[in-house]
């Protein structure tokens, strides 16, 4: 009798829906598992509110804006200097104060000089213990960083403090926490993040704010800037109007005034990083000259 031929087909096809099915049901189980891991980096275990720290606060009379964790309440009450966000039970305070612009910070030796005073205060404040005192920037502009604690009517507080020159004004924004205080530091630091200067047009670019910062150094647009606070008609206002190209390796600011109908331009200057030039522009030669 002769022996039957087998094919192998059938159990070929069966044996390729097999591994088709064991390589989708690995991708969808691995797709799974990468989501998991993304929503715990972005949330934690629990999912926070998207709107846990969008409480916004603008001051346009002392021309700033911050967010802040929407469990912090301002302090309303009358007679306080500065802007006081705190928690519910007040262990933690966002404190925000524009102190009043002093001629002195129209020179760079005005600005040096005002630094050398705060750190001897401190130095001659018992009440204090400094952790850092140091020179940084705020988005382009010059600051003081100062972190430590201090004792206020028996009771221990860490803070730390950034002060920010912008032009002939000077900018306070403080954290102050309650030793052992348990709160969300992440939350907290995102409302240090988000504080602006109204009419400072910073941004993530590293080097736009360092062209803005430039343009802020110099006495004639500082003094600009004091003389336009102190009219309380119009804001002040510079801002980065083109950013460099091969053709026009620069970045060019703009300083101005706006009104509630009208905006005017104080001038306009062109920064050159790379060659450390700032030009301004003379509106009658249609010329730029470098300052």
């Amino acid at each position: 009798m002769a022996k039957r031929k087998v094919s192998y087909e059938h159990y070929h096809f069966i044996k390729w829906i097999l591994i088709l099915a064991g390589i989708a049901t690995f991708g969808f189980l691995l797709l799974k598992i990468v989501n998991f891991f993304i929503s715990i980096s972005n949330y934690g275990l629990i999912k926070r509110p998207d709107n846990m720290y969008q409480t916004e606060y603008s001051n346009d009379k002392n021309g700033y804006s911050i967010s802040y964790p929407k469990d912090f309440t301002r302090d309303t009450s009358a007679g306080v200097p500065a802007d006081i966000i705190k928690n519910s039970d007040d262990t933690v305070r966002i404190a925000i104060q524009r102190l009043v612009g002093d001629q002195r910070m129209l020179t760079l030796h005005g600005v040096t000089a005002t630094m050398k005073e705060m750190k001897d205060a401190y130095r001659l404040d018992k009440n204090y213990t400094l952790d850092m005192f140091e020179g940084t920037t705020w988005k382009g502009l010059p600051a003081l960083q100062v972190r430590g604690t201090f004792t206020e009517n028996g009771i221990s507080w860490n803070f730390e403090e950034y002060t920010i020159f912008f032009g002939s004004e000077i900018y306070n924004l403080r954290v102050n926490a309650k030793k052992d205080a348990q709160y969300d530091q992440d939350a907290v630091q995102s409302s240090i993040d988000s504080f602006k200067l109204n009419g400072y047009d910073s941004r993530e670019d590293e080097e736009a704010n360092k062209a803005l910062a430039d343009v802020m150094y110099f006495p004639e647009v500082k003094k600009f800037q004091y003389d336009v606070f102190g009219n309380n008609q119009s804001k002040f206002s510079v801002y980065v109007d083109s950013s460099p190209s091969p053709q026009e390796p620069y970045y060019t600011v703009v300083v101005a005034e706006f009104f509630p109908d009208h905006r005017t331009t104080f001038n306009r200057y062109r920064v050159d990083l790379k060659n450390k030039d700032v030009f301004r522009y003379d509106v009658v030669n249609d010329t730029w000259d470098r300052l």
